[in-house]
């Protein structure tokens, strides 16, 4: 599959459409984890200045993930319906490398080490971390 964006407006109709959309759609190889990432980074770019949703971005850990994601579906290694979806986070949530500051000032040099069991989870199946809201 190539990592060439997919036509604008099926991304569009995957990015605004349900989750099992997404799931099928990758599956099927119709589209790439890469793909799927890249139009949800390019989303947060264009639309968080104003909206302000993400407090944290990975965008070089995301496309890694989403890479490894693709590498896995060509050799049909999927690991779970999940892998190669991208996800975010609450703040309150720790992600190993990410900020948690959970909203307080007094947390904003905080890097936690290691995952919560729920994003640790969610990256077992392969799902790709963007950041975290």
């Amino acid at each position: 599959m190539s990592d060439a964006p997919a036509a604008d407006g099926h991304l569009d109709a995957l990015l605004d459409g349900p989750l099992n959309a997404q799931i099928d759609a990758l599956a099927s190889a119709q589209i790439s984890s890469v793909q799927l990432t890249e139009g949800y980074l390019q989303r947060i770019a264009a639309r968080n200045p104003d909206l302000g949703a993400f407090w944290a971005v990975d965008g070089e850990g995301a496309r890694v993930a989403a890479q490894a994601s693709d590498s896995r579906r060509q050799d049909n290694q999927a690991v779970h319906p999940l892998d190669g979806i991208p996800f975010a986070v609450k703040d309150n949530i720790d992600a190993a490398g990410l900020p948690t500051t959970a909203g307080m000032a007094t947390r904003r040099g905080r890097l936690p080490e290691s995952d919560a069991t729920c994003v640790a989870r969610l990256r077992r199946t392969g799902a790709v971390l963007l950041g975290k809201l």
